[in-house]
């Protein structure tokens, strides 16, 4: 069983009010059960998602409970697959009909960077360590670890926006559903969708990844082999702010891209892990970041924050959520009743 079906198992067994694994259902007795191949199997895995009421039931009436929790996730492993479908075939439709308004940022150049972010990138390479020029980049907080440095051009900003609002009006024009980046986020656009995978992860590999590996070791910072990249938009009447949430991600870059604006600060209240993710914050932990076009924003994934409103003009910014597949598989490994080193929590008292 994959690691997203049983984390997708999880939540939808938490909710008592809806979930049949919390109450004894009627006509358990009489209900007939069909298995097919490999089920026996997968009910198996799915006994530890029982709560303790139902494992106190007759072996027989678990057996329904686990069968009608096996359906369900049957039927959700079929949407999956059916969504996976669509979204090659709409990537497929794009590749062969989509021509780029700017076929020249679609392959990584220095251009894209700024004379210092390229410095910077140059000195860690040659140096395994931060440059302590503080022109270069700027440790907002040690303990929350978070490093901002003005990364990309003006013109570059530009050309990017530009894509993504020619692509968005194709699309359109196109009568093709335009994928959003999250249940968050009314507007932007997912990057993947048009050509943009590959270039990022170049991004990722030679440019963000020296940071990250020195920055962000402990959390997988050297081994970042994938990434889910959107825009998001904020406007008056539109999304005008961001609710407080964690990414999912192992580091997560934010860079504003444009265009004018004021307020919608992001504002971060301590990093923490799954067992400590809806704990208070400390004062030291509570912090802003006011957006500067062109500025990236390094932080961890894990590190809770959300954006205040936007007062008035359009912001957008590149999110890119940086993940380590090595790192979650060692997660997995390790108990889950343990919060871990780079967990905030422990260290305030």
């Amino acid at each position: 069983m994959s690691n997203s079906s049983e984390m997708s198992v999880k939540h939808s067994c938490s909710q008592e009010s809806s979930c049949e694994c919390h109450h004894q259902l009627p006509d358990v007795q009489h209900e007939q059960i069909v298995l097919e191949e490999g089920d026996e199997e997968l009910m198996e895995e799915l006994i530890g998602f029982l709560p303790p009421q139902i494992k106190a039931l007759p072996e027989e009436q678990q057996k329904i409970h686990l069968y009608r929790l096996l359906k369900r996730f049957k039927e959700q492993e079929k949407a999956e697959e059916e969504m996976k479908q669509a979204e090659q075939k709409r990537k497929a439709f794009i590749k062969q009909n989509y021509v780029p308004l700017h076929p020249s940022i679609y392959t990584v150049s220095s251009s894209f960077f700024t004379p210092s972010f390229l410095e910077l990138v140059s000195y860690v390479k040659q140096n395994k360590s931060l440059p302590s020029d503080s022109n270069l980049i700027t440790t907002v907080s040690q303990g929350e670890r978070l490093y901002s440095f003005q990364m990309f051009s003006t013109e570059f900003c530009t050309k990017f926006l530009e894509e993504a609002d020619y692509f968005q009006k194709w699309s359109q024009q196109s009568e093709l559903l335009i994928q959003r980046p999250n249940s968050m986020n009314n507007y932007g656009v997912i990057l993947n969708e048009f050509g943009w995978e590959e270039t990022l992860q170049q991004m990722i590999n030679e440019y963000l990844s020296p940071l990250t590996s020195i920055l962000f070791s402990d959390l997988g910072g050297s081994s970042l082999d994938s990434h889910h990249s959107f825009l998001v938009e904020y406007e008056i009447g539109k999304d005008e702010k961001l609710d407080f949430h964690v990414d999912d991600s192992e580091v997560t870059l934010n860079v504003c891209l444009g265009k004018k604006f004021t307020g919608g600060e992001l504002f971060f209240k301590g990093i923490r892990c799954e067992l400590h993710q809806h704990t208070p914050s400390a004062e030291k932990e509570n912090m802003s970041f006011a957006h500067v076009v062109g500025m990236g924003l390094l932080h961890v994934g894990r590190h809770r924050h959300g954006a205040t409103p936007i007062s008035s003009g359009h912001r957008t910014n590149l999110i890119i959520w940086c993940r380590s597949q090595s790192f979650r598989d060692q997660l997995m490994k390790t108990d889950p009743n343990i919060c871990p080193s780079w967990c905030s929590f422990d260290k305030l008292s």
